[in-house]
């Protein structure tokens, strides 16, 4: 896989992994305080089937620059960008699979270029966190913890993660959290989660036209398993995979379970939705 650079519509460069196949492409699109690496144990399996893979550093993470206005830090300014990273590969028609907050970036894809898209898996997502008083309480506790830890890790930040690390990660490990903030700075982290909070995917759910695959584990303590129930009976003729003993992060803890599952999702042919 060849790592890559493009420098995006705001001068911010952006990093990514492509490797081009004889099949069509799945773009890999990570959650917050994450990266490219994040997806290790599942790029390498659909590789193996023949298809291209591309996994982008969202802004602010990882080999991703970080901008120099907190207007830059934006859900529209990371769909752009992966937009710009498609035209320059001449990729269309493309299969996203996004983890958490790599959901909201495709779906405003989805909002403003829906031909680039083909089929989306969306994996421990939330449709509307700014109703989720347990997410808000949660993620206003990080945002504690990231000002507390603002001083001591002013430098120095991982620019890629060896996952085995990491595994098994549990929702509230902290003392992992902790290394995992170092993926991207604080102020990146801040930006984002102020804009998740007033985030609502509710009317672009209403929108997607493409077939949906939604996954969630049953022990995930980030996102209650109903937010993504309902995300999946708001999206027309979407499916809805509950992992049985599964946290917030089974791209790392069950990939295996999750390549079969992603799968037999994407060699499924297509059938028309129903009309409303």
């Amino acid at each position: 896989m060849k790592e890559k650079f493009i420098t995006s519509f705001d001068g911010t460069k952006i990093h990514y992994i492509y490797k081009k196949n004889k099949k069509q492409c799945i773009i890999f699109l990570h959650g917050l305080s994450s990266g490219s690496s994040v997806w290790q144990y599942i790029m390498p399996y659909f590789s193996a089937k023949g298809y291209s893979i591309l996994s982008i550093d969202i802004r602010g993470h990882a080999k991703s620059g970080k901008p120099d206005s907190s207007k830059k830090y934006s859900i529209y300014g990371a769909s752009k960008d992966v937009d710009l990273i498609m035209e320059k590969e001449g990729i269309s028609n493309a299969i996203f699979v996004c983890h958490c907050f790599g959901t909201y970036i495709a779906m405003l894809l989805y909002m403003t270029k829906p031909h680039l898209i083909k089929k989306l898996v969306f994996i421990s997502p939330h449709i509307r966190p700014k109703d989720d008083i347990g997410y808000i309480v949660v993620g206003r506790a990080y945002l504690v913890l990231i000002h507390a830890l603002r001083l001591v890790y002013r430098k120095k930040y991982y620019s890629t993660i060896n996952w085995d690390e990491f595994r098994p990660i549990k929702d509230l490990d902290f003392l992992k959290l902790f290394k995992l903030i170092k993926v991207a700075s604080p102020q990146t982290m801040l930006n984002y989660l102020k804009e998740i909070y007033s985030f609502d995917g509710v009317g672009m759910a209403r929108r997607i036209a493409v077939p949906v695959l939604i996954i969630h584990g049953s022990r995930d303590i980030i996102v209650r398993e109903k937010y993504s129930r309902e995300f999946s009976q708001i999206i027309r003729g979407s499916r809805f995979l509950l992992l049985k003993g599964k946290n917030h992060n089974p791209i790392v803890n069950s990939p295996d379970e999750v390549n079969v599952a992603i799968f037999e999702f994407i060699k499924e042919k297509e059938r028309p939705l129903k009309t409303a």
